[in-house]
């Protein structure tokens, strides 16, 4: 897999790039999506952005791959759900709902835009407080 990471808009005060919370549980969060990424790519690259913006933190995970339908977005978070373009891609569909529970844990937000055989983005929005 191939990571492309960009920092854009990042302040001069370090802190404002710090978020409070569980160091493991953000890395589990976090390496689920680059492996998302990388596997339903077919180029296996994922670009990692973090900015910074009013009081927030953002990092956004994008890939070029299949993408996903959006009859199927409102369920991807669900337990064990499997869109039908991912069923012949290894998975048991539980890590995009650990991912939420752990965004959610931290008082954040997440967001995806995808376009089918465009790819996919998932956004994460970090308070600062």
């Amino acid at each position: 897999c191939k990571v492309n990471f960009f920092l854009d808009e990042l302040p001069e005060d370090e802190t404002k790039l710090t978020v409070k919370g569980n160091a493991p549980f953000l890395k589990t969060c976090f390496l689920n999506l680059m492996e998302n990424a990388c596997k339903f790519s077919s180029d296996k690259t994922v670009t990692v952005k973090l900015f910074s913006k009013q009081e927030q933190i953002i990092v956004q995970f994008a890939d070029n791959g299949i993408g996903i339908h959006k009859n199927d977005l409102p369920y991807i978070f669900e337990p064990f759900y499997r869109s039908k373009n991912s069923i012949n891609t290894k998975g048991y569909g539980i890590g995009l709902s650990l991912v939420q529970k752990i965004i959610l844990l931290h008082r954040a937000q997440i967001k995806v835009d995808s376009e089918l055989n465009a790819g996919t983005t998932f956004t994460l929005v970090f308070p600062l407080n």
